[in-house]
C-alpha cells in the first residue's frame, strides 16, 4: 500500500446544549463543555435580535479543514525494511455558527467572529478531531 495524503478537505460536526441562564452556563447534550468566552459571545451576539433564556436550545455548527497523511507502514520483509503505521491529520476552524431556538422553533442563526476560532477548536478539539472526514 501506498502513503495516502490530503489537503484542505472540509469537514463539519454539531454540537448541542441548553442554556442554563441562572448560571450563564450551556449544559451539553453531550461531549465537551462549553466555555465561558464562547458563552460570552453568543450571549452578546443573541441580545441584539433574541436575547438568551434559561431553557433555550444552542446549536454550534463547526466547519474545519483537514489536511494529513496516513502510511500504512510494512510489517512483512526483513527486519531493516520493517517499519509501523503511522499518520497525522492536522484539523483548523473554519468557520463557526450558533443556531438558537426557543421551544423547539428556530429563532436566529448568529456567525461567529474569527478571533474566538481558536477558543472553539481548543474547546472542541475532541469532537472535531473525531468527526470522520471523505478523503478519497
Amino acid at each position: 500500500m501506498s502513503i495516502k495524503r490530503w489537503n484542505n478537505i472540509s469537514g463539519n460536526c454539531l454540537v448541542s446544549g441548553t442554556y442554563c441562564g441562572d448560571s450563564e452556563t450551556i449544559e451539553p447534550e453531550m461531549g465537551d463543555d462549553w466555555s465561558e468566552e464562547i458563552i460570552t459571545v453568543i450571549a452578546n451576539a443573541a441580545a441584539n435580535k433574541y436575547a438568551l433564556e434559561p431553557g433555550d436550545e444552542i446549536e454550534l455548527l463547526i466547519d474545519f479543514l483537514s489536511s494529513g497523511y496516513e502510511d500504512p507502514g510494512k510489517i512483512t520483509g526483513p527486519p531493516e525494511d520493517c517499519y509501523p503505521p503511522e499518520g497525522e491529520d492536522e484539523r483548523e476552524v473554519e468557520n463557526a455558527c450558533v443556531r438558537h431556538y426557543r421551544d423547539g422553533e428556530f429563532l436566529q442563526e448568529l456567525g461567529l467572529p474569527e478571533t474566538i476560532y481558536g477558543y472553539v477548536f481548543d474547546q472542541f478539539e475532541t469532537t472535531i478531531n473525531e468527526t470522520e472526514i471523505e478523503r478519497d
